[in-house]
């Protein structure tokens, strides 16, 4: 418990950030919440999120998969970010935010999907520079504390079609993961040592989620999805453990077919973060419950989903739910992409370039985020 005591002081007492691998609204609770969907749905401003059966929001769309199907999402992010006086440019990190597999079973109308995603990230370079009295006197000393790692959402999904106008799902998710950290102090002092420690955090917990998906014609679709999440339990090498509440998720989404070319899509999701506060009182951060809406609209070059380099495009607010104040952090994020099938049609390429921009807390971040995804079905 010492060394977790020490590590959470030096987040919650650093006076100046000077560098960060994530985001810098990711460093306090459990890292920075991950996306729901894939890349499709980041072009669209996450408005497809209950719609797009790569998406694990919504269980229902697993009803869509027939034959095996796998896919995969890489993303690179460019960002730079002021806090504390302090500005940090050209940071640069690549991720694989989600993987899945799904088919049906056999000529049923049920199908399935296992997916591996990300739920938070807690990866962070902090480094910073403090005075503390030693014996009566003032000693200036380095800390710095960097993490890698974050908590990961393994889902296992069943979707029954019950007709060609609805679709119902369920799923169980196990929340794992590690982070580990390695803590340094560096005093400006030759007489004194420096001093590191190396810890590393395992994650654990349980979700169940529940979906609908309802056509009530060619152009006009609803969603729902709901979420339920167990404590998420901490565990600091066999030390000590640790658990914080994890929220309830609600999402509803309207799928619009304007022409039988241009769709339009919005999703709208509210998470109950604030469940979080009393787990997280001894390290100085705020939890909030959290509303995010994001709306697209896709043109594509003949009629039916994506087809051949369609134009899609986005936009999506979100409110963030970790603060070290009152101040609830926010970001907009501005996205664009397309999409193509080759292969015969048995493999399909997205590509999204969102421009994203979070504030608040006395922090400011601007970035992009370049992401690209597959989907391979093997047999047609």
């Amino acid at each position: 418990m010492k060394r977790l005591t020490f590590l959470g002081l030096l987040i919650v007492l650093s006076p100046s950030v000077l560098g960060a691998q994530n985001s810098i609204f990711g460093i306090r609770g459990i890292g920075f919440p991950g996306r729901a969907g894939g890349v499709r749905s980041i072009a669209l401003g996450g408005g497809s999120e209950l719609f797009d059966r790569v998406s694990v929001l919504n269980p229902a769309m697993v009803a869509s998969f027939g034959q095996v199907t796998v896919g995969a999402v890489s993303g690179t992010t460019f960002r730079k970010y002021t806090t504390a006086g302090t500005d940090a440019s050209g940071l640069q990190e690549t991720r694989f935010p989600l993987i899945f597999l799904g088919g049906g079973f056999g000529r049923s109308s049920f199908s399935y999907q296992v997916s591996v995603a990300t739920f938070a990230e807690q990866s962070f370079d902090l480094e910073t520079v403090d005075t503390v009295m030693v014996g009566g006197l003032p000693l200036a000393v380095e800390d710095r504390i960097i993490a890698d790692g974050g908590v990961v959402d393994i889902r296992v999904a069943i979707g029954w079609r019950r007709s060609a106008k609805l679709a119902i799902g369920a799923a169980v998710h196990r929340l794992g993961g590690s982070s580990r950290f390695t803590a340094t102090r560096t005093f400006d002092n030759q007489e004194f040592q420096p001093f590191q420690e190396r810890d590393n955090l395992s994650f654990s917990g349980t979700s169940f989620s529940a979906g609908v998906l309802w056509l009530a014609n060619t152009t006009l679709g609803l969603g729902f999805a709901a979420r339920v999440n167990s404590s998420l339990t901490s565990e600091l090498e066999d030390e000590s453990s640790s658990k914080v509440a994890m929220p309830v998720s609600l999402a509803g989404g309207l799928w619009l077919g304007v022409t039988p070319r241009m769709r339009l899509m919005t999703t709208v999701r509210w998470r109950s973060w604030s469940r979080a506060q009393g787990d997280l009182v001894g390290t100085g951060t705020r939890a909030f419950d959290t509303w995010e809406v994001g709306s697209g609209l896709e043109i594509s070059s003949g009629p039916g989903d994506g087809g051949k380099f369609p134009l899609r495009l986005g936009v999506r607010y979100a409110q963030l739910p970790f603060s070290p104040s009152d101040a609830r952090p926010r970001e907009w994020n501005f996205s664009v992409g397309t999409g193509a099938p080759f292969a015969g049609n048995r493999a399909v390429i997205n590509v999204a370039l969102e421009r994203f921009q979070r504030d608040g807390a006395g922090a400011r971040e601007r970035g992009w985020y370049l992401a690209v995804g597959f989907t391979i079905t093997p047999v047609q």
